[in-house]
C-alpha cells in the first residue's frame, strides 16, 4: 500500500497535539514494512506558484527541491498571518485560481535525508528510530498553506495529483481534493472552532467551517481521535455516520532518565523560562523544587484564569506550599492570562517556562507533587495522561472528553468553578496512580486499529 502523508505541521507546530498525534502515526505507519510512506511538505508561502517543474535529472531534482527547503522553511514564521486575508496579494492569487487548481508533488532527492532529520524528525523521535523513518520517501508540492486559505473562498476545489498513491492521510481538516483513485483520510480532532466559538480565534473558525465543508463534500473519511469528537463531527453532519471512525491519540513511550538532582531541576527550570514575562527571577542553588505542574496554551480554552485564581487561594491559607509551574506557550488571547499570571509570578507564586523538550517534561512530570488540567474543551488531551504516566496524581475538568479517557483514574474538578478546583486541591495529593490505565494508548495497542483500517478496502 502507498501512502502519501501530510508531513507539513512537524515543521511549525511539532509539540502541539496535532502534532505530536501526527508524529507517532507516521512512526507506527514507517514500522510497517507492507506500506510504503511518501511525507509530504508545503510552504507558508504568500506566494500563488514557485516555477516547480517534473525534472527527469537527479541534478535539477535536487537543485529544486533545495530552493524550495529554503523558501519552507523561511516562510515557516508566517503561518499566523495566512489566515488574516488581509494580505494584498489576495486578490491576484484569487483570480490566478480560478485559472489553475491544479497541484503536483516533487520528489526530495536522498541527499535531504540528513537535513530532514536535523531540521524536523530529531525534535520528534529518538536517534535510535532514525534508520525506520528516514527509510521513507519524501516530497513536496507547489500547493501552499495560502491556497488553502484562498480556495476556502471559492466554490471550485484545489486539486492535487495523487494518482501514484492508494491513500493520501491529512491531520487536519484540509480544503484539498486527491485523485478519483486515492482514499482522502481526515484526522478530526475536535469542532470547538463551530460549537465553542467563544473559545477560539474568529478567523480560525471562519477558516475551519469552510474547510470542513469541502472536506464532507469531496468524500473525505474521518478518522476522530476520541468519541466525544465524532460525536461533535455527527452533531454537524449526521449523514458522516459511515464516514467516520474512532482511533484514539497514542502516547509516546515514557522517556526513562536518571533521577535529576535538585541542580539538574534548577537549570532546567532557569533555562526554560518564558521570555513572555522579564520578570521572573532565576533560581539559587538553595531554593526549593517542591511544585504543582499545568501544561497548555496561554489561550481561553485551556483555562488557566481559573487555575490562577484557585491557586491564589491556596497559597494564602497555605503560604509554605509547593509553587505552581505553568508550561504554556502563547496563543490565542494570551495576553488576558498574562495579566492574570503577573502579580503570582512576581510574588513568586507561580514560574512560567516554555519551550522545554520532551526529556526536561519528562523530569517535570516525575517530580511533580500534582498535575492539574484545568482545560475547558479537548478533543482528546495528552497531558493528564502523560502525568499518570509518569506517576503523578491528575486533578483535571469535569468534561465529557477527559472522563473518556482518564476514566476514574484522576479527580475532577468543575472547571467553572474555582472554589471547587481549590476545595479539591487540597486533597488530590498522595492519590495513588494506575499508570497502567495507559497501556490502551500506547503505540504497540493502537496500532493495530489503523493497521485493520486501513487495510480493510
Amino acid at each position: 500500500m502507498k501512502v502519501l502523508l501530510d508531513l507539513n505541521f512537524l515543521f511549525y507546530a511539532k509539540y502541539s497535539g496535532i502534532g505530536r498525534d501526527l508524529r507517532n502515526i507516521f512512526q507506527m505507519l514507517a514500522a510497517d514494512e507492507g506500506i510504503e510512506i511518501t511525507g509530504m511538505f508545503y510552504s507558508a508561502s504568500y506566494h500563488f506558484k514557485a516555477n516547480y517543474q517534473a525534472y527527469s535529472s537527479r541534478k535539477d531534482q535536487i537543485i529544486q527541491a533545495a530552493k524550495f527547503f529554503h523558501k519552507a522553511c523561511d516562510d515557516s514564521y508566517v503561518i499566523n498571518k495566512i489566515f488574516s486575508g488581509k494580505n494584498w496579494r489576495q486578490l491576484p492569487s484569487l483570480m490566478r485560481l480560478f485559472i489553475q487548481n491544479k497541484f503536483s508533488l516533487y520528489p526530495v532527492d536522498t541527499l535531504f535525508d540528513e537535513m530532514l532529520w536535523r531540521e524536523i524528525f530529531q525534535y520528534c523521535y529518538p536517534l535510535d528510530r532514525k534508520s525506520q523513518i528516514m527509510r521513507s520517501d519524501f516530497c513536496f508540492s507547489d500547493v501552499t498553506n495560502y491556497h488553502f486559505n484562498l480556495n476556502t473562498k471559492l466554490p471550485r476545489p484545489i486539486h492535487l495529483n495523487t494518482k501514484a498513491f492508494d491513500v493520501a492521510f491529512f491531520p487536519q481538516v484540509t480544503p484539498i481534493r486527491v485523485s478519483k483513485n486515492t482514499r482522502k483520510l481526515v484526522r478530526f480532532h475536535d469542532a470547538f472552532p463551530i460549537t465553542h466559538p467563544q473559545l477560539t480565534d474568529p478567523v480560525w473558525s471562519s477558516y475551519f467551517a469552510k474547510a470542513l465543508q469541502h472536506c464532507i463534500s469531496d468524500d473525505s473519511f474521518f478518522i476522530c481521535d476520541s468519541e466525544q469528537a465524532r460525536l461533535s463531527l455527527l452533531t454537524i453532519d449526521a449523514t458522516l455516520e459511515q464516514r467516520s471512525t474512532v482511533i484514539p491519540c497514542a502516547v509516546e513511550p515514557k522517556i526513562v532518565t536518571d533521577e535529576p538532582t535538585s541542580q539538574e531541576m534548577i537549570d532546567i527550570i532557569n533555562r526554560r523560562f518564558s521570555s513572555q514575562l522579564t520578570q521572573q527571577q532565576l533560581l539559587d542553588n538553595s531554593s526549593t523544587l517542591d511544585y504543582v505542574l499545568s501544561v497548555g496554551a496561554l489561550e481561553p480554552r485551556k483555562n488557566f484564569i481559573t487555575l490562577i485564581e484557585a491557586w491564589k487561594h491556596y497559597k494564602d491559607t497555605h503560604p509554605t506550599a509547593q509553587k505552581l509551574i505553568l508550561v504554556a506557550n502563547p496563543g490565542w488571547k494570551a495576553d488576558e492570562t498574562i495579566t492574570a499570571l503577573l502579580p503570582e509570578i512576581q510574588n513568586g507564586n507561580v514560574i512560567h517556562l516554555a519551550n522545554l523538550t520532551p526529556e526536561e517534561m519528562a523530569k517535570l512530570y516525575s517530580n511533580a507533587d500534582l498535575f492539574i488540567f484545568p482545560s475547558l474543551a479537548e478533543g482528546f488531551g495528552y497531558p493528564p495522561l502523560e502525568a499518570l504516566q509518569y506517576g503523578c496524581p491528575v486533578l483535571a475538568s469535569d468534561i465529557p472528553t477527559i472522563r473518556e479517557i482518564c476514566e476514574t483514574n484522576v479527580t475532577y474538578f468543575d472547571p467553572y468553578n474555582a472554589e471547587d478546583l481549590y476545595d479539591k486541591l487540597q486533597s488530590s495529593f498522595n492519590v495513588p496512580v494506575d499508570n497502567a490505565a495507559i497501556a490502551k494508548f500506547s503505540l504497540e495497542h493502537l496500532y493495530p486499529e489503523w493497521q485493520k483500517f486501513l487495510f480493510k478496502s
